[in-house]
């Protein structure tokens, strides 16, 4: 298998084939445009060059269900390019729609189990399972296939500002201990700040600020301060 990216420029431009030249054909950019094709927007061909419609039509509906950045969808494409050539090559020709969660289960010991060099970290396998998670249940919202290959369990969590209980289905398959974002420094002058204005309450200037209402300040910046002398030191 591989991935390509719709060039809507390509269309507009005559081809060019053993020194003859082929003109646009009448009514070319109306199918565009009837086809919903988006400039970036990636798409898959098999090794034999056929084009699983149900498969690319997923990267198509993507702008419709909160993925509207094209970094998203190449994203996306490469996460379920690398199951779908896993399943191809090491699961007996399997389509990704018919993929269990035994193939499911292959694949993360393929992925995450295998020796250091070909290893992904966590933070990598999760968002390949984001990206998969959201292609097959968009494949059982449209009918395409009846249950997905992972396992779902439900998290009890407190809704933001309120007392209520909320209960979330949650993907099994995702690693709790992946690191969300990398670590960024901050420099001295805005720790400095950070120190004086966000801890201690006082103004930019380090005049006291009459309408502070915290407490401790003095307690939680020597504090800070600890923390930073000790690393640094």
């Amino acid at each position: 298998m591989q991935l390509y990216f719709t060039d809507l420029g390509a269309v507009s431009r005559p081809l060019s084939i053993n020194d003859l030249t082929l003109g646009i054909a009448p009514g070319v950019h109306d199918v565009v445009e009837r086809a919903g094709l988006i400039d970036g927007m990636p798409f898959i061909l098999a090794d034999d060059g056929s084009y699983d419609r149900d498969l690319n039509r997923f990267f198509r509906a993507c702008p419709g269900m909160g993925a509207r950045s094209p970094n998203t969808w190449r994203s996306y494409a490469r996460d379920i390019l690398v199951w779908a050539r896993f399943l191809g090559e090491r699961r007996g020709g399997k389509t990704v729609w018919r993929a269990d969660r035994h193939d499911m289960l292959a694949f993360h010991r393929a992925r995450r189990l295998s020796d250091a060099g070909f290893r992904i970290s966590a933070a990598s396998r999760n968002r390949s399972v984001a990206a998969l998670d959201k292609l097959y249940r968009w494949a059982i919202e449209e009918g395409i296939i009846t249950t997905s290959p992972f396992s779902y369990g439900v998290t009890l969590r407190r809704a933001a500002g309120t007392h209520a209980v909320l209960a979330v289905q949650t993907n099994r398959a995702r690693e709790r201990a992946a690191r969300r974002h990398d670590m960024r420094y901050i420099d001295l002058g805005r720790y400095l700040l950070f120190r004086d204005v966000g801890l201690r309450g006082r103004l930019p200037d380090g005049s006291e600020d009459p309408t502070w209402r915290g407490r401790n300040g003095e307690r939680n910046a020597l504090f800070a301060e600890l923390l930073v002398t000790t690393v640094c030191g």
